[in-house]
């Protein structure tokens, strides 16, 4: 039949008929063949984006109380991508980086979105607009496949200064940083 392999089976010529799809062959020690189901786990795609424009700021006050705070629809996009997930079922694994200022003697505040729902919030002290570099990684596990508007923003600082990405001073001082042409970078792995 079509597709069937024959192979030496070390005492015999042996028949392997084709398999159902999604399968792959499997070679045991012995010499036998026969069909396994594919893994499932795997990069489905991987997304990169780049600030190349300058600095981007947010002055939204990050105060927060004794109780839980829960970071809203707030900030300032700093890169920006459209993904549309290769899978209904696969996860995004979201990571960024870019030189960070933070006017006053602040917290610094930047967070991964999809969607306009933060997924991931970090923060870095800053001193006298100075500040370090923010580096942020989180995860999204998606549920179909329409486009998703995947950002990394600057969200702003406790007390309201500005916190700006693209720079290692606050955007009054802007003093912007860039690594060949590119002032802050996003990675984005779809994996099943």
């Amino acid at each position: 039949t079509g597709g069937d392999i024959y192979y030496n089976s070390g005492s015999a010529i042996a028949r392997l008929a084709k398999p159902s799809s999604n399968k792959i062959l499997q070679n045991t020690s012995g010499g036998v063949l026969s069909y396994i189901d594919a893994p499932s786990g795997k990069v489905k795609q991987v997304v990169v984006a780049s600030n190349t424009s300058g600095v981007t700021s947010s002055t939204h006050d990050m105060t927060q109380g004794g109780s839980a705070y829960a970071v809203g629809n707030v900030g300032t996009a700093h890169i920006s991508v459209s993904v549309t997930p290769q899978s209904s079922s696969s996860k995004f694994i979201i990571s960024a980086s870019a030189p960070m200022g933070v006017g006053g003697n602040g917290q610094g505040y930047c967070g991964l979105f999809v969607d306009n729902v933060c997924r991931s919030v970090i923060s870095a002290n800053g001193y006298s607009a100075d500040g370090s570099g923010m580096s942020i990684t989180g995860y999204y596990n998606n549920a179909n496949t329409n486009a998703k508007t995947v950002q990394f923003r600057t969200l702003g600082s406790y007390g309201g200064h500005e916190c700006t990405l693209g720079t290692r001073r606050a955007s009054g001082s802007s003093r912007a940083t860039t690594a060949d042409g590119q002032y802050g970078n996003m990675t984005i792995l779809e994996v099943e």
